[in-house]
């Protein structure tokens, strides 16, 4: 299964998989649909073939950031285990911080990967498209998130 963008795979830990399913075709229609709207001429195998390598390459990059990462989060100290402070409510301030960080470096990283199928025909204004995607789909992430939260009664300050 190929995910979307950098921050994709912090939802691989346990307690994020619940909303990947929601999340992963929304971030690739939104991002789909930005770049259909302001390249309309760009046909439908090359749409889907950037959005796909474009996302894969970013996420492929996320795997590797996550793994030096992700042990470098500070240990869950003070908390015993009688407390009702979930794994999840702990890592969430990191998770919020961490999509601002993914997000842009998806922007960043999806850039070539567009550059690339656009050498025969350039796109105009390819940076700033690949940030509105990109903004498009990490808002959708956000609220996704914040949904999944409260219907589960996650505290994360929201």
């Amino acid at each position: 299964m190929i995910f979307a963008d950098v921050i994709f795979p912090i939802f691989t830990l346990p307690f994020f998989w619940f909303w990947v399913p929601w999340a992963l075709p929304l971030a690739l229609a939104s991002e789909a649909a930005v770049f259909w709207f302001n390249y309309r001429q760009i046909g439908s195998w090359r749409l889907l073939a950037g959005v796909l390598g474009a996302n894969a390459f970013s996420w492929i990059i996320g795997i590797l950031i996550g793994m030096v990462t992700i042990p470098l989060l500070p240990p869950n100290v003070g908390m015993s285990s009688d407390q009702k402070t979930s794994e999840a409510e702990y890592l969430m301030p990191y998770v919020l911080i961490l999509f601002f960080i993914a997000f842009v470096l998806s922007t960043l990283l999806e850039y070539p990967v567009w550059k690339l199928l656009g050498k025969k025909r350039p796109f105009k204004s390819l940076l700033r498209t690949t940030f509105a995607a990109n903004a498009v789909s990490y808002l959708i992430l956000v609220s996704i998130l914040i949904f999944f939260q409260k219907a589960f009664g996650i505290d994360i300050g929201f």
